[in-house]
């Protein structure tokens, strides 16, 4: 946090995931059979989606086992075969964790019984509303030139909040300055999703957490998208600023 802005700034993914996967050997290992255990400020996270991919060198991966975590926030995997694995854990398309791991043939006394992973990407507010822009590079051959950025409003996209509990759904469109906002909204945990709607090209889609309480801070979200560039990942990043 820049104090002096007293803006906090929120990447919708983490840092690694902008760059191309990479397993140092092998990861993990794992027994053939563990538990993955998902949390939400060291409270059980239930539906969480929990993906096993299987690696195969020169090959797309493979999925091998898909489900969602308990009422007790655990997901059990049971007999996995030998081989190389990824694990991936999401709440509605909103990255809770992952790692690589293998299966050896004989396992080893270090071999792990359990996966754990704690969903830090929550954001916490007392009202939903902002603003989404494309912050579209300059143009010109130079980087200067590029430097200098063009903010454009993006029109016409569909926001949806979804309560992870009650799995209510809230939904609204930005309007012709990019601007959205949620009416009253109940005390919970949600994601907010983004898709479609246009600048003077097509925006994608994207989804951050949320914990709505009204006592907190109230904040203005401000969604900004932006193409790779100068060591940037690019892809649409949320800061939160105080109203």
């Amino acid at each position: 946090m820049k104090l002096r802005f007293a803006v906090m700034a929120i990447a919708s993914l983490p840092v690694a995931a902008c760059s191309a996967q990479s397993c140092i050997d092998g990861g993990l290992e794992m027994k053939p059979s563990f538990t993955v255990v998902a949390k939400l400020r060291d409270k059980p996270l239930p539906r969480a989606t929990v993906r096993i991919d299987k690696y195969v060198p020169n090959q797309d991966s493979q999925v091998w086992l898909k489900g969602i975590t308990s009422s007790a926030g655990t997901f059990r995997v049971v007999s996995l075969p030998p081989g190389d694995y990824w694990i991936h854990v999401e709440m509605l398309g909103v990255w809770v964790g992952g790692e690589c791991f293998h299966i050896g043939s004989g396992f080893s006394l270090m071999a792990k019984r359990q996966l754990k992973y704690e969903w830090h990407y929550v954001n916490e507010t007392s009202r939903v509303a902002g603003k989404l822009i494309d912050s579209q590079l300059g143009e010109g051959p130079t980087v200067m030139d590029k430097l200098r950025r063009k903010e454009v409003p993006i029109v016409n996209a569909k926001f949806r909040l979804q309560n992870i509990a009650s799995e209510e759904n809230f939904e609204t469109r930005s309007d012709e300055d990019g601007s959205f906002a949620f009416g009253s909204i109940s005390d919970g945990t949600y994601v907010l999703s983004v898709e479609g709607g246009r600048s003077t090209r097509e925006f994608g889609s994207d989804q951050w957490g949320f914990k709505v309480d009204a006592r907190s801070k109230r904040y203005s979200l401000h969604l900004t998208s932006s193409d790779p560039f100068g060591g940037s990942c690019g892809g649409t990043e949320l800061k939160l600023k105080p109203e």
